[in-house]
This record gives structure tokens, C-alpha cells and sequence, in this order.
């Protein structure tokens, strides 16, 4: 399916899933995604396209290099990348290239090296039950996932859930006034926005979850107004 619902947190994607009544694959937002640095995006992109056929690295490099600048160095990239994918496909396991894609992020972004990005990719990478979110969704179903989760993707449509006050702008946005916090907030709103090409529906609703599953009155997030 061409279509996306992001949510705000892996527990809105759980309850709505729940009550779904087309078939969705939830894709949960892993400790690689919730890192922002130029590695940690580097992996989870280069997972996307190690897993799904559909895909090519080509694209996705060119993200992180200037084609007109740095034409040997994506062909060298692009050709160990194509190797670990031609592995992956006849069976072998992801977590025998890790070191190979860390070289990779090493030839791409040698100034951003980082430790928690490369321990997330080992974590990731040694867990059958954490690879899978990086997996390609299954034919006609719909695709759930955080904002976090959602960068560097696209769809044709999609619905941008938990607009309403206390979640987007968060708590301390909102009560304690943080600035800091009300920036991440909005730019987490402007992941989502984009990753539609042709529409994109802006959700809230007259209740929400609590943290403690509770259900109470919700307002329409400020980001509407």
C-alpha cells in the first residue's frame, strides 16, 4: 500500500492497530531511529534498501554525497552496499556485514563517526525481532509507524495522527514552557508533513490515551491553528 498513518509513539501505533479493520504492518520505532545523527540515519536507510528489492542504493546515497563531486567514492559505497545486499538476499544474515556497512558509513561520513549510532546497528542487527521493522510491508497492507520512524520515506497519503495538546507540542512544551522542547516538537510535526507526495490528512481527536492508558478529554494541538 501507498499509504502511511504516523503516530506520535510506538503505544499509539499498538492501540490503533488493535482496532484496525484493513490489514496494517507496524513498523515500531527502533533505538536506531530515535538517534538523530547523519550515521544513525545512514544505517536505517541502508536496512531499508538491503531488505526491499524495490529499492536501490543509488538514491539513498545521494542523499549523503554530491553526485557531481564525489562520483567515485558513491560507486565504491553503492558497490559494497550491492555485495551485503546480494549476500542478505541468498540467505545469509544481516549481522554478518555489520562491520561492512560501519566501513560504508566510514566512506560516507567520516567526520560523524558515532558510537551509539554503530551500537544501535549491532543491537538492531543481532535482533530477528527488531530487523524485521526494516523489512518491506506485505502486499495491500497499510503502513504504521512513528514520526521518528517515518524519515526519509514517502507515500502517496498520509494520515499524521496525535495532533492534540500534551503530545504534539508535548507536556513540557505546553506547562513548563521549554522552548527546547517545543522545537523538537514542531520540527517531529514537519517530519511527518512531507512524507506525503499527493495528500496529507492532519488528525486529532476529542479524546486521547494517558501514559497510564486512561482515557480523557483532548484539545486540538496548537499546531492546527
Amino acid at each position: 500500500s501507498d499509504c502511511g498513518i504516523l503516530v506520535r509513539s510506538n503505544r499509539t501505533a499498538s492501540i490503533l492497530a488493535k482496532h484496525l479493520k484493513s490489514a496494517v504492518q507496524v513498523y515500531e520505532e527502533t533505538i536506531l531511529d530515535a538517534l538523530s545523527n547523519p550515521w544513525a540515519r545512514f544505517f536505517s536507510d541502508a536496512l531499508r534498501v538491503i531488505f526491499d528489492k524495490s529499492l536501490a542504493f543509488n538514491e539513498m546515497i545521494e542523499r549523503y554525497l554530491d553526485i557531481d563531486e564525489n562520483r567515485f567514492l558513491i560507486g565504491r559505497t553503492v558497490s559494497r552496499l550491492i555485495n551485503i545486499k546480494n549476500n542478505v538476499e541468498k540467505g545469509r544474515p544481516i549481522n554478518n556485514y555489520t562491520q561492512e556497512l560501519i566501513n560504508c558509513a566510514k566512506l560516507v561520513a567520516p567526520a560523524n563517526e558515532n558510537n551509539d549510532a554503530t551500537s544501535a546497528l549491532l543491537q538492531v542487527c543481532s535482533n530477528p525481532e527488531l530487523i524485521k521493522f526494516f523489512m518491506p510491508p506485505q502486499k495491500n497492507s497499510l503502513q504504521m509507524m512513528t514520526l521518528h520512524k517515518s524519515k526519509g520515506l514517502e507515500f502517496s497519503v498520509v494520515f499524521h495522527l496525535d495532533l492534540y495538546q500534551f503530545r504534539s507540542p508535548s507536556y513540557p512544551a505546553i506547562v513548563e514552557k521549554n522552548q527546547e522542547a517545543l522545537i523538537k516538537s514542531l520540527n517531529l510535526h514537519y517530519v511527518g508533513v512531507p512524507r506525503a507526495k499527493a495528500v496529507c490528512v492532519l488528525c486529532t481527536s476529542t479524546h486521547r490515551h494517558r501514559n497510564d492508558q486512561e482515557i480523557t478529554t483532548a484539545k486540538p494541538s496548537d499546531f492546527l491553528s
